[in-house]
């Protein structure tokens, strides 16, 4: 056409999108929070026949790290704090699903009501925050996880790492199926 283009030099990096969303607090945990337990097969969520046996996960703080090793974790809807160096591993032919049938009314959301959704933020412990794990999922297992409800104010985001942490190499993958439904932050 006849306009001249100009080029816009030092424009800037698009901006943090989820910089206004805090991380959650800390859960007191109570009841259940913050633990595993035994799963029936074909139940919640658990496969009718899983490659190893299913346990359900509470949401709530987990401070030694979520390791589904040699397992099928099922994850209630919810938070879950990892105050840990182990971060979340999934490996040796784990599988990680959702739990069906529960929606979250805990204290420990700031939107009660999730159905099928999870936030995993991940941190160091209490007294060195930045030294946070990383996020190893794979390793020829299936992972089907949903992330927070886009309403609420956690925006989606699936997986959150502390802003202070130190830098991690995450690794998701690995030969299996994966479907992760939300933001890695």
């Amino acid at each position: 056409g006849t306009k001249t283009r100009k080029y816009r030099w030092k424009q800037g990096i698009l901006p943090d999108p989820h910089l206004s969303v805090s991380p959650p607090s800390v859960p007191t945990n109570t009841g259940n929070m913050g633990t595993s337990q035994p799963l029936a097969n074909g139940v919640s969520g658990c496969p009718a026949s899983p490659g190893k046996p299913c346990q359900l996960y509470y949401p709530g703080l987990y401070t030694g790290g979520i390791d589904g090793k040699l397992s099928t974790p099922v994850f209630m809807p919810g938070i879950y704090y990892i105050q840990s160096s182990k971060g979340m591993t999934c490996a040796a032919n784990c599988d990680m699903y959702m739990a069906t049938g529960f929606t979250d009314t805990g204290a420990n959301t700031t939107a009660t009501g999730w159905t099928g959704n999870a936030l995993f933020y991940n941190t160091g412990p209490s007294g060195n925050p930045s030294n946070a794990g990383a996020f190893n999922l794979g390793a020829n297992g299936s992972i089907n996880l949903v992330g927070s409800p886009a309403s609420s104010s956690y925006k989606g985001i699936l997986f959150f790492q502390d802003r202070s942490s130190q830098a991690n190499s995450h690794s998701l993958g690995g030969g299996g199926g994966m479907t992760l439904v939300g933001a890695i932050y």
